[in-house]
């Protein structure tokens, strides 16, 4: 099966709305490997920080924690806790994952 990427008019109408409050952090994309790493596309300033703001929650409403993140080439590549398989892992495949806006703190007046 082909997989359209995200944006390219596939369903958008169904993509749900953020949760209140919260801000994405990223998305996380397909399953990378049998050990339950995720391949994840981060939006912060620097990519790796995506791990640094505690659990966050996806756009199905559960809660992921990361263990680790790693480089890859366009990506990272996640471990998050409780996830040890690729079928664990298949789930959270295109997730986008937000953080409620009051945990980030002030943005200065170049930032948004």
């Amino acid at each position: 099966m082909r997989r359209r990427p995200p944006g390219s008019g596939q369903d958008e109408a169904a993509r749900p709305d953020p949760p209140a409050g919260h801000v994405c952090l990223g998305i996380f994309g397909a399953p990378h490997g049998l050990k339950g790493e995720l391949r994840l596309k981060s939006h912060t300033a620097d990519p790796m920080a995506i791990a640094s703001y505690g659990p966050l929650v996806t756009s199905k409403g559960g809660a992921v924690e990361f263990l680790a993140v790693r480089p890859a080439k366009a990506v990272l590549i996640a471990r998050i806790k409780g996830v040890v398989d690729r079928a664990a892992a298949e789930p959270l495949a295109h997730q986008e994952l937000f953080l409620a806006r009051e945990r980030l703190g002030e943005t200065g007046a170049d930032e948004f």
